[in-house]
């Protein structure tokens, strides 16, 4: 339901950019900001917990943890070795994949939250009976 409430308070009137105002992070937005990057993604919970349901055994859920885990490492470090290994084509692609995320962010931000919170609700509904 919270994914689904986030879609919809997005998808109000966004605010004029004059209203927006950089901001430097204090001590607590760093803490709060950490908190998050290092908190499992509800997409990985989601994925090991339908590796959980599967009803694998125990060799068949190790692949599949591992599995899920290289995703993952491949989405956050991809970059960064591509980065690293390219840096002038890699910054150019970057670049150019930033600016179209900036571009569609809250299009972006409703879709996913919408998509993602309908599904988890109509799921718990069914669970229900």
């Amino acid at each position: 339901m919270a994914l689904a409430a986030t879609a919809a308070f997005l998808l109000r009137k966004p605010r004029q950019q004059a209203d927006l105002v950089p901001r430097q992070m204090n001590l607590l937005g760093a803490f709060g900001l950490g908190l998050v990057m290092w908190t499992p993604s509800i997409a990985y919970v989601l994925a090991v917990g339908a590796t959980a349901e599967a009803g694998l055994g125990p060799g068949g859920q190790a692949v599949n943890l591992v599995v899920i885990d290289a995703v993952i490492l491949v989405m956050a470090w991809g970059p960064l070795l591509v980065y690293r290994a390219a840096p002038e084509a890699a910054g150019r692609w970057l670049g150019a994949l930033n600016a179209w995320l900036h571009a569609r962010a809250r299009l972006l931000a409703v879709v996913v939250g919408g998509a993602g919170g309908t599904y988890l609700l109509v799921r718990g509904l069914l669970d229900l009976v």
